[in-house]
């Protein structure tokens, strides 16, 4: 490679640099570590309103549709059955070497149950 190339080719990587913290800077880009912190904090969140879900829907189906108590128990099991499997199907360890979808729930995060 040529003196000039080899210029041309700093002036390039500076005007890059320049580039990547304007943008920075005017807030077109945020760090990385950023964006996953904030999708993970979701991601908790909506994980632990779904797994509270067979609780809420148990009771509501009682109170508004006149379900039996005795077919609160097994309606319950069923959603939560359910639940567990799109949440493993989801979540399952890791998908293409990636990690989990559904990192395990913050407790602080969790709703209060009715």
């Amino acid at each position: 490679m040529t003196a000039a190339g080899l210029d041309l080719l700093r002036e390039t990587v500076k005007v890059r640099a320049l580039l990547v913290e304007s943008a920075r800077e005017s807030g077109e880009l945020v760090p990385a570590a950023d964006v996953e912190d904030v999708w993970t904090r979701t991601l908790q969140a909506l994980r632990a309103r779904l797994e509270q879900m067979p609780a809420r829907v148990g009771k509501r189906a009682q109170a508004e549709l006149g379900i039996p108590a005795r077919l609160e128990a097994p309606l319950r099991r069923i959603l939560e059955e359910e639940l567990a499997a799109v949440l493993e199907s989801v979540v399952g360890g890791t998908v293409g070497g990636a990690r989990a979808l559904f990192p395990a729930p913050d407790p602080s995060l969790a709703a209060p149950t009715p």
